[in-house]
């Protein structure tokens, strides 16, 4: 880059190359493309850190609502939609395939009503709840195959600033689970 004098002090600055020429033989693109360039620089630099920090909280969502929104929660679900949603939803433990999951069948506002102090606590009501089971001849990784079950029952959840964040969990799907070595993972 040439440097050009400004008249009113005694400083150079650096000049893009387009803007080097007299004013009269720049051509509007030519200033236009220059400008353009400049602002997807500073736009590039300032969603680079944004996406750093969304990504970061991918994993922070996993104690929050809306992880607990993302595992739990799905007014739509039957026992036979356990592999799609599962897929579909990311629902793993470390990269592995997730052995139990449960999905309730109840919106947002139902879920948020158990939460009337934060602590561990069981519903009044009854839910309808779909547990997924990791299926014993499941392929590895990311091809989890599950088999739902459906049942309607009180659940029992971890609250705090009174929403609920984690799925307490209910019996195990099979006995071979704990041959496995697997603990309740909801």
């Amino acid at each position: 880059m040439k440097t050009k004098e400004t008249e009113n002090s005694h400083t150079t600055e650096a000049l893009p190359e387009a803007l080097q020429t007299e004013p009269s033989s720049l051509s509007a693109f030519d200033l236009s493309r220059t400008l353009s360039n400049k602002m997807n620089a500073r736009i590039t630099f300032l969603l680079v850190p944004l996406l750093v920090v969304a990504v970061l909280s991918l994993d922070a969502d996993k104690g929050s609502f809306t992880g607990f929104q993302n595992q739990h929660i799905y007014t739509e679900m039957f026992d036979n939609m356990c592999t799609e949603v599962m897929k579909k939803r990311n629902i793993t433990v470390k990269n592995r395939c997730k052995p139990i999951n449960s999905l309730i069948r109840a919106d947002t506002n139902m879920a948020k009503s158990i939460c009337k102090r934060d602590g561990t606590v069981t519903s009044d009501q009854l839910f309808d709840v779909v547990k997924c089971c990791l299926k014993r001849s499941s392929p590895k990784y990311p091809n989890c195959q599950y088999e739902g079950f459906f049942s309607r029952q009180k659940i029992t959840v971890k609250c705090e600033k009174r929403l609920p964040v984690h799925f307490v969990g209910s019996e195990k799907c099979r006995s071979e689970f704990t041959e496995f070595g697997y603990r309740s993972l909801e």
